[in-house]
């Protein structure tokens, strides 16, 4: 295994911590449907950012900000 596989099996092992063990997913539930996108879905990631995005159809700006 090389540098960079390694540093991407770190990084995603974080990740799934903050995701499953700090429960985000559940958390952001409450306010729509979570999707995690980019370099964690691929299994390629190369450094601590983790892209997520939050599905709802009834927000409204106001109720955003």
């Amino acid at each position: 295994m090389n540098k960079n596989e390694k540093l991407n099996l770190t990084l995603i092992s974080e990740a799934n911590t903050i995701l499953n063990d700090y429960n985000l997913l559940k958390i952001l539930e409450k306010f729509g449907t979570p999707h995690i996108h980019g370099s964690y879905s691929l299994n390629l990631m190369t450094w601590r950012d983790l892209d997520l995005y939050l599905e709802n159809d009834e927000i409204t700006v106001k109720i955003f900000f």
